[in-house]
């Protein structure tokens, strides 16, 4: 009998499933499952389920609390004590009107996350910071508004919320690891990498609103075990008969393409290194390329970076070199080969054709599984 699946399979080989009047989706690469639909129907049956029951449990989140208060006040209630229960309720309705006056101001979770959020935006158009930074302070601004309370005012992050948020990141981090023990059924948790990311994003906020006036800075932020440790990161590398077959190629593989690795494997670029590449940075009659890195430029003492190009990588570069008076190489279609940007909607937007060509060139060679562009 053919397994029920609750979400759509669509053309670009992603599940997807319209909830409450919004889009939700997943790829088999991110279920970690085969690239087609009967390879990942099990498991992103299994990923909508979970996603259901997050988003449910949200919705239900505010009939919960008032429902929780209640059973905690119930012994109060069944033991006739008529005078502790108005006060309990009193207290209920209170905290209600508490928050109804800190929404009625605009100065919820809510309203602030937005405000900061727009702030790092304006960092973006300013170009201080990346649009893949920005979306990574947005990612976990908003994770850390939904776990706080949208509605709730600034007033409640104090160090025992900041600690409770520390524990929760702490949790997620044990439920990676055991799910990485066994990889049963969709990701669970999240990596060390993410969960400090979240914290540091709202450690940021924190420290936002503190400088604006509106809270007290919690001082358990500022202790030294107020953090989450990920340990060395290790040096992602290649086998080196694979690197000669990448830097060589054959017949069937992009001239192209062969030359954005061999710019990996010469100088150490990445995409959004080849894809800024300046004129004026490469000497055509020494062979080098002197620049800074696009992740230094920004840095005014970061040393310029002088690479001996090989014979080969200068006459692709000099085959491939376009007419763009910012670029040395484009697209075909003369459009960069690596951009990010925001969309309307607040998201990031990415076209890496280098990545792309990068995948087809593997493909042609034959090279399973793929090396990562980083260890080139």
């Amino acid at each position: 009998m053919p397994v029920k699946q609750h979400m759509s399979w669509t053309k670009q080989k992603r599940w997807q499933k319209r909830y409450k009047g919004k889009l939700y989706g997943v790829s088999p690469r991110q279920l970690e499952c085969p690239p087609t639909k009967e390879g990942s129907r099990v498991a992103a049956n299994a990923w909508w389920e979970q996603k259901k029951a997050e988003l449910d449990r949200d919705t239900n989140l505010q009939s919960r609390e008032w429902q929780d208060f209640i059973d905690g006040e119930r012994e109060l209630v069944e033991l006739g004590a008529e005078r502790n229960m108005m006060f309990a309720l009193g207290r209920l309705h209170e905290r209600e009107e508490r928050r109804a006056e800190v929404k009625a101001r605009g100065q919820t979770i809510g309203d602030h996350i937005a405000a900061f959020v727009r702030g790092k935006r304006a960092e973006v158009d300013a170009k201080e910071i990346s649009a893949g930074r920005y979306d990574a302070y947005r990612r976990h601004a908003e994770y850390f508004r939904d776990w706080v309370g949208m509605d709730e005012g600034a007033e409640c992050l104090d160090s025992a919320k900041m600690v409770a948020y520390l524990d929760h990141l702490r949790g997620m981090i044990g439920e990676r690891d055991r799910w990485e023990e066994t990889r049963e059924g969709p990701k669970q948790g999240m990596s060390r990498w993410e969960a400090k990311g979240k914290l540091d994003t709202a450690v940021s906020f924190v420290k936002h609103l503190w400088e604006l006036g509106l809270i007290e800075l919690p001082r358990k932020i500022g202790s030294r075990k107020y953090r989450i440790s990920v340990g060395d990161t290790p040096n992602q590398s290649i086998d080196l008969d694979i690197a000669r077959i990448l830097a060589v190629g054959n017949a069937e593989a992009s001239e192209r393409t062969r030359l954005y690795v061999l710019l990996m494997l010469n100088c150490g670029y990445q995409q959004s290194d080849i894809a800024n590449l300046a004129p004026h940075e490469v000497d055509w009659t020494e062979g080098r390329i002197i620049r800074k890195r696009c992740k230094t430029r920004k840095n005014k003492h970061a040393p310029e970076v002088d690479y001996k190009l090989w014979p080969e990588t200068l006459a692709l570069l000099s085959q491939y070199r376009s007419d763009d008076p910012l670029r040395v190489l484009v697209s075909e279609k003369g459009k960069p080969l690596w951009e990010e940007w925001i969309r309307p909607d607040g998201r990031k937007a990415l076209r890496d054709d280098i990545r792309n060509a990068y995948r087809r060139y593997c493909k042609s060679l034959k090279i399973e599984p793929r090396p990562p562009m980083k260890a080139l």
